[in-house]
């Protein structure tokens, strides 16, 4: 017995020593390095996007790579002189963590697998558990990862630790938001707050469920979720965050009063110093949506000229203009004020960032230009008739008139110049200010090379050529007279301004109509002013009303009869629109009687008969037609455009969906792949609307389609338009079927293998200089310098060829990358992977300079 009580003690001795001297030789420096490694990822300042789902746990950002390699070099040292040593989970564990952290996710993943399997207690499998999801979730790979924690959470034994049953409830509602499950998401985060006993884990789920319940238009709850992230203090940012999304919801909630406390109270705290520029737009903002134009005008023009001018973002000026254009357009009707302000937003945001999701400035600055330019046109036809309209006494009692307008708005403008250059020997230290608006010629009067030289007169005369020395006001001194001379000079600018006023009556004078021809050309422009003017506003703008005034001014001008048919079938248009029987009913009876015959009588035919071919604009039927005959790669974009310019139209979304498939056959063409079923006409659509789609994707298809590169980017891009333009269609199941489909295939793809996986890089051959030589450039571009980069994401095989592309760097609207996949096309080619364990097909992403 006593033998065998001391070879039981020997055993015992060993496996202990063995366990000291793996912990203090190999494990416990590698924890030191491990530790290193996450504090300086630790240290990285945290960044929020609160657009987008918020992570859970903090993501790997590169921070600490030596640290972790010496981890991962001494943890393997572990496995491979202490294989029996007690440490092994530890040392596997560490080692993926290493892994993650220096963003090397295969060989985490494979760890984190490893670890499962090789779990000695509850803690280890559910660490392995969870790290594995977070891997996925870096991966992409949202749908195998929710299956995965689906699974585990439902063989979750009940006596082990609830706080990790938590963490991995959390994870798993971070993969549905990802692929905005919103409900299962929110069931997944709610049971996570009530496991995880982590503070900081926990404020950070709180953050997301707050994110997704208000994805789910639960504001008061969301309200809520986002008080409880302050209750938990997960990081500076989120705290910020937090309140900002709670007086967000506010706003919704019509809570304003709310919203601006919070606003305030965040704009006071002097840890968001950097902050409140933006804080206080979001203020001015409130005070707009509540119905207070005048109080957010103020406090947006004070960021752009006031006391908070200084240093502001050009994104945060491009948000000021573009909500000043709303409240000059929406509130007040100044329309050419309105135009000035979307110009100079959208004039910023061509060179630089802004996360604004509403309407395009550029194209609303172009629209109220428009509205501007159509009712000078009205108002200039309008002075000429009435000018010729006059006797020859009145005429001249007239223009006497105007010159003496003329002479005081020169006398004016001479007293505010002397103003000025008085201003520039007197202020001081003061500036001389920015216009309080913009004009039409865009930000800062860019455009208008007059007004820019005008500024610069402005600023010498104030500062003339100072230099940046000491002593430089002894030179101002000196200075003195040259500003005498630049304010004579000044001053007999206004008064070569005063003689040209004679010029302009003189030009006047010659558009003033004398003959009956004359006359009725003009009241033929002006009524071509007004029904453009009405179609503006019907289509662009959205005031039926205001179009409807002038579709009648149109119908009261007998001279322009031409106009009268399509200014009626305008009208039919907007009252189908409105719902008012009575009135469509009263117009297309007009069309028929007066203009029978004529295509605007046969589409009313068509339209009271309850047939669906119909259109609502005057050749919205041709257009569809001709369109649908194009055999170009403009066709989809053609039928697109189409559909979003007659969107009020019962036909608009069936042109759209011609476009959609459209762009689906160019894919398919460009992916090798022929579907002969293809073409179809409306009438075949309309017989059988319950038929299989033509472009429904069979499981055979679906295997010779990559779904990925440029031309599948527009399919899917026309597919959420048509989700956002036309919610209710009859088209939209089908159209539902489509997004699945290309969904299930684009989560497959982005799961793919990447060079970066493997450490490698695909090469051009012969080489990239010599495929640069083949890139033809726009002719646009001729005689212009351009630098830069143009990214793309290639899908390749082992032999280097390449199956799909796709865009990765901003897109440009210069044409460039149109010439590049162009050569990509006719002349690019890659060597063979130089990777024994490479995959059939391998995602890389490869930068090509632009040179010219």
């Amino acid at each position: 017995m006593t033998g065998i009580f001391l070879v039981g003690c020997g055993s015992s001795l060993k496996s202990s020593w063995n366990n000291f001297t793996a912990y203090y030789n190999t494990f416990y420096n590698a924890h030191e390095n491990f530790k290193a490694g996450l504090k300086k990822v630790n240290n990285q300042p945290v960044t929020i996007d609160p657009s987008s789902p918020v992570r859970v746990h903090r993501g790997p950002n590169k921070a600490g790579y030596n640290d972790f390699e010496n981890a991962i070099n001494k943890g393997a040292q572990v496995l491979r002189e202490f294989p029996d040593s007690k440490w092994i989970d530890d040392a596997i564990f560490l080692i993926g963590k290493s892994y993650y952290y220096r963003q090397e996710f295969y060989p985490a993943l494979q760890k984190f697998e490893e670890l499962m399997d090789a779990g000695s207690s509850p803690k280890m499998i559910s660490f392995a558990v969870i790290w594995k999801g977070r891997t996925q979730l870096d991966l992409k790979q949202y749908r195998s990862g929710i299956s995965y924690l689906e699974s585990e959470l439902e063989q979750y034994p009940a006596k082990w630790p609830q706080k990790y049953r938590g963490e991995i409830q959390a994870m798993a509602g971070q993969h549905h938001a990802m692929l905005e499950n919103w409900e299962e998401s929110s069931d997944y985060l709610f049971d996570a707050t009530s496991n995880i006993r982590d503070k900081t884990l926990l404020g950070r789920t709180y953050f997301l469920l707050g994110q997704v319940l208000e994805q789910k238009e639960r504001y008061g709850e969301a309200y809520n979720a986002f008080g409880e992230v302050q209750n938990n203090f997960p990081d500076f940012e989120y705290l910020y965050w937090s309140q900002f999304k709670q007086a967000d919801i506010a706003r919704e909630e019509k809570q304003f009063d709310l919203a601006l406390d919070i606003f305030q109270r965040l704009r006071n705290d002097d840890k968001n110093l950097d902050r409140r520029g933006r804080l206080l737009f979001e203020i001015a903002k409130t005070h707009e949506m509540r119905g207070e134009p005048k109080q957010a005008e103020k406090l947006f023009k004070n960021l752009l000229y006031g006391t908070e001018s200084q240093s502001q973002p050009r994104e945060l000026q491009a948000d000021i203009y573009f909500r000043l254009g709303k409240i000059y357009s929406d509130q007040y009707d100044q329309y050419q004020v309105a135009a000035a302000y979307f110009d100079s937003s959208s004039t910023i945001k061509s060179s630089s960032r802004s996360d604004t999701n509403e309407d395009n400035p550029e194209e609303l600055a172009e629209t109220y230009g428009e509205y501007t330019e159509l009712q000078k046109s009205i108002t200039r036809a309008d002075s000429l008739l009435k000018l010729g309209s006059l006797t020859k006494q009145e005429l001249d009692s007239a223009l006497t008139a105007i010159r003496i307008q003329k002479k005081r708005e020169l006398e004016e403008a001479e007293g505010g110049e002397s103003t000025v250059i008085a201003n520039a020997e007197m202020t001081g230290e003061e500036s001389m200010g920015t216009p309080e608006i913009p004009t039409r010629y865009g930000y800062l009067n860019y455009k208008n090379a007059e007004l820019v030289d005008q500024y610069k007169t402005q600023f010498r005369l104030r500062w003339g050529d100072r230099p940046l020395v000491d002593n430089w006001r002894r030179a101002e001194v000196i200075r003195g007279a040259e500003r005498q001379e630049d304010f004579e000079t000044a001053r007999d600018q206004l008064q070569k301004g005063a003689d040209n006023s004679e010029s302009v009556v003189a030009t006047n004078l010659e558009n003033i109509p004398r003959t009956d021809e004359q006359k009725n050309q003009l009241l033929i422009e002006k009524a071509n002013a007004q029904y453009n003017l009405g179609n503006l506003l019907f289509l662009n703008l959205n005031m039926p009303d205001s179009a409807r005034h002038y579709f009648h001014k149109v119908l009261k001008n007998d001279i322009a009869e031409e106009l009268h048919p399509p200014a009626m079938y305008s009208l039919f248009e907007i009252f189908s629109t409105e719902n008012n029987p009575d009135s469509l009913q009263y117009w297309g009876k007009t069309i028929r009687k007066t203009y029978p015959g004529t295509k605007y009588a046969q589409r009313v035919d068509v339209r009271l008969g309850g047939t669906f071919e119909q259109d609502t604009t005057t050749n919205l039927l041709d257009q569809y037609y001709h369109n649908l005959e194009d055999t170009t790669s403009q066709k989809p974009l053609k039928l697109r455009k189409l559909a979003l310019n007659n969107r009020s139209s019962e036909l608009a979304p069936h042109i759209f969906y011609q476009s959609i498939e459209a762009y689906i056959k160019q894919a398919k063409n460009g992916s090798g792949f022929v579907d002969s079923t293809y073409k179809r006409s409306l009438s075949d659509d309309l017989s059988d609307s319950a038929r299989v789609d033509s472009v429904t994707i069979s499981a055979a298809s679906e295997q010779q389609l990559q779904f990925s590169g440029a031309a599948w980017d527009s399919v899917r891009f026309a597919i959420h338009q048509f989700d956002t333009t036309f919610p209710n269609a009859e088209q939209q199941q089908r159209v539902n079927k489509l997004k699945k489909v290309l969904e299930e295939h684009r989560s497959a793809s982005q799961e793919k293998t990447t060079c970066k996986d493997l450490g490698i890089s695909l090469s051009v051959e012969p080489g990239m200089a010599s495929f640069l030589s083949q890139v033809t450039y726009p002719e646009k571009l001729e005689g212009t310098s351009l630098s830069g980069k143009m990214i793309y994401s290639f899908t390749v095989t082992k032999q280097g060829e390449v199956k799909s592309y796709e865009l990765i760097s901003q897109k440009t609207s210069l044409g460039i990358e149109e010439a590049f996949e162009e050569a990509f096309e006719q002349h690019l080619q890659f060597a063979p992977l130089e990777a024994d364990e490479a995959p059939d097909e391998i995602t890389c992403r490869v930068s090509f300079p632009i040179q010219r």
